[in-house]
Parts: structure tokens; C-alpha cells; sequence
């Protein structure tokens, strides 16, 4: 499928929101924590793409994802080898694919989009309707459950929700077929799209938000909205089409706990030489995404050269 450029500038701020989240989140200082609330709508947005295109379950699709995993850990661990024992590989290995959640989550919601495509494809435009009518109220239950339940005040009274985070990538993945689907997307104009994601981005800085909330998938939908139709200058959009590839390569080399690290100590670092510190967590989280671009570029260039022979 041919890459659009606004699709992959899109793709590009959520990596970088997610690594502003991280980089921010790592210093746990609660003084800051209303900006966190800025990037929780990052991990819906990634699962928004995948269902605004839709999905299917491959067997290679299932391991390239942990090909591209097992890469970045061998990549981030060369790099803070002081933090990887020779005789531990196998043990911290283990430990990648026990440790990423998003990655088993995505891998649920590949085994459930057949399902959900077969079950939206037998539906026309009033049965669309219909099964949205019944399906929406169970979908915002099942949302607000999974965020309720995240505060401990109420897990006793809330259990937490089962297999929540598949069931909200799932709920995601409903919500953007749907949205392709139908005539919704054409009666969303622009300003709307603006006005709902700041709307939802105001609301998550008040902290009533989280990545599993009504609120997140709001922003992810005026966000993916207004970026689909912008139109870049040809530099531009040659230059987001070169960089979206990596952003899954760029998530998961800056997820390990060396490189968390790495990020609060440069914070602080910065903000000791006099640089405010809400300056401080972006300039250190572009530096990490600019980062792992590069790190990226073998395992692009050897995939490359890969599908040309084979």
C-alpha cells in the first residue's frame, strides 16, 4: 500500500508523544504531570491507523512485529551494555516479550479484526446503524470500565477489566472502521476535528483522562483527521514518508529501562545548566527519536536488500 504523507506525519507525532510522555513520566514529578495528559491519546492514535485501513491476520505480519522487537532489544542493550549481562540473553529476552504489552495486545487485535471486518462487511448502511446502536453503549461500558478501573480507590469496588487493554485496542479498531465505513468522516470538517482534539487534549490535562478513555480516542480522532487531509510541500512529504517506517523501531528502542533512565538524568542534567524543564523533556525527547531513527536505518537497509533478493 502506497505511504501517505499525512498519514505518516501523523504516525510520527504519536512516536514522538509517546516518548514526550515517557520522558516526562520518568521524572515523577507530579508538578508535570498535567503534560502527560497532553500524549495519553498517542496509543489509540497508532490503533486508529490500523483500523481506519484495516487489518488482517498474517502469520508473517505476527513476526516481523517480533523480528522488529528482537532487533531494537539487541540494539538498545549494545548500547547501555553496561546494563546486559552475556550470560543473562536469554533470561532478558524472555523478559522483552513479557515486558511489552502492546505488542501481545496488537497481536489479539490482529487475531479479532477478521472478525469485526467479516461482521462490519455484512452490514449496510442501516444495519450499520442498527449494529452501532447496540454495539456503541456496550463499546462505552467496556471503556469506561477499563478506565475506572485503574484507580485503586475504586478496584475493589471496579475490578479490573479483563484482558482491557486488547478490549480497548479492539473498541479503537471498531471505532475507525466504522469511521471509514461510513459518512461520518465526510461530515467532519476540519475546524471540527480542531476543535474536538483540543477539546479532549484540554480535558486530559485536567488528568480525567488515560490512553483506555473516551477522551484519548477523541483526540485520536480529530488528530487523524486533520493530519489525513493536510496537504505538505513535496520536501516535506518526502521526508515524513522516509521516517514513518522506523516509528514502530523508534517505540520500542526507547522503551527499555536503560534508556528511561538515560532520559531523566538528562533532564535533570539540562535543567541544572538553567534550561527550564518543560524544555528540557522535549529537547531530550527529540534527541531519543532522532536517535532511534538512526538506529533503525541497518535494519531497514538489511530488510531492503532482503525483499529484493528474495
Amino acid at each position: 500500500m502506497k505511504r501517505l504523507a499525512g498519514i505518516e506525519l501523523y504516525r510520527c507525532l504519536l512516536t514522538l508523544g509517546i516518548v514526550c510522555l515517557h520522558a516526562v513520566g520518568q521524572c515523577h514529578d507530579k508538578r508535570w504531570y498535567w503534560l502527560c495528559g497532553m500524549f495519553v491519546w498517542c496509543v489509540p492514535g497508532f490503533v486508529f491507523i490500523t483500523g481506519y485501513f484495516g487489518s488482517k491476520f498474517r502469520i508473517t505480519k505476527i513476526l516481523e512485529l517480533y523480528g522488529v522487537a528482537l532487533y531494537c532489544f539487541i540494539v538498545s542493550n549494545l548500547i547501555g551494555a553496561n546494563q546486559l549481562e552475556p550470560g543473562n540473553w536469554i533470561k532478558h529476552i524472555y523478559s522483552l516479550f513479557l515486558d511489552h504489552w502492546f505488542i501481545h495486545a496488537y497481536v489479539g487485535l490482529m487475531m479479532m479484526a477478521p472478525i469485526v471486518n467479516a461482521a462490519l462487511a455484512l452490514c449496510d448502511s442501516r444495519r450499520l446503524e442498527s449494529y452501532l446502536s447496540v454495539f456503541g453503549p456496550f463499546m462505552f461500558f467496556c471503556y469506561v470500565w477499563s478506565f475506572l478501573s485503574n484507580y485503586n480507590c475504586l478496584s475493589k469496588v471496579l475490578p479490573r477489566a479483563p484482558s482491557s487493554q486488547m478490549l480497548t485496542l479492539v473498541g479503537v479498531y471498531v471505532v475507525a472502521r466504522v469511521f471509514r465505513l461510513t459518512d461520518i468522516e465526510k461530515k467532519i470538517s476540519n475546524s471540527n476535528a480542531a476543535v474536538l482534539a483540543l477539546t479532549c487534549v484540554l480535558l486530559s490535562m485536567l488528568r480525567i483522562s488515560a490512553f483506555n478513555s473516551i477522551v484519548a480516542l477523541g483526540v485520536a480522532v480529530g488528530a487523524f483527521h486533520m493530519c489525513k487531509n493536510i496537504k505538505l510541500a513535496k520536501p516535506f512529504q518526502d521526508v515524513v514518508i522516509f521516517l514513518g517506517p522506523s516509528m514502530f523501531s523508534v517505540f520500542l528502542l526507547h522503551s527499555q529501562p536503560w534508556c528511561y533512565n538515560l532520559m531523566r538524568d538528562s533532564v535533570y542534567g539540562l535543567t541544572s545548566r538553567g534550561i527550564p524543564q518543560i524544555f528540557s523533556f522535549f529537547i531530550v525527547a527529540m534527541a531519543v527519536f532522532v536517535a532511534g531513527i538512526i538506529c533503525d536505518l541497518p535494519r531497514r537497509a538489511l530488510i531492503g536488500r532482503l525483499r529484493q533478493r528474495f
